[in-house]
């Protein structure tokens, strides 16, 4: 696939797609690095460990009915639960070139209002991994 530029990611969390409010998405996998350097040993040597990382998007936000922060708010802590988070860098159908990446996701940030005077009002949402990630293809 060519390199081209970011211009219309896929973003859905409990099956409502808000990928016509995103600015921005940054899905990150990181891989917990684990101490094993021995006695002896000149180098330091490191294992891997556990997989952890976040999705963060920025929204343009809208409180209108079935929208960002109707559909963001009540996901909120214990009772919002680990709802399921697909994203794509295209929306368009997923494929080989353009794979999905799934899991269920724990918010752990959101500002519903934010801003200064004449800005187009913008949220952002941080959600951390509750199942592992999936990729798909198809």
């Amino acid at each position: 696939m060519a390199q081209t530029p970011i211009t219309k990611a896929f973003f859905l969390i409990a099956t409502i797609d808000l990928s016509d409010h995103l600015e921005t998405i940054d899905f990150n996998q990181i891989v917990e690095q684990l101490e094993a350097t021995a006695m002896g040993a000149t180098t330091k040597i490191t294992k891997p460990g556990l997989l952890d990382g976040s999705l963060k998007v920025k929204l343009y936000q809208d409180f209108a009915n079935g929208k960002v922060d109707q559909t963001i708010s009540p996901l909120l802590g214990i009772a919002g639960g680990t709802p399921a988070i697909e994203i794509r860098a295209d929306n368009g159908a997923r494929s080989v070139n353009n794979p999905a990446y799934t899991f269920n996701g724990s918010i752990s940030a959101y500002n519903p209002i934010a801003g200064k005077v004449g800005d187009m009002q913008m949220c952002e949402v941080t959600i951390e991994f509750a199942t592992a990630v999936t990729r798909l293809t198809a």
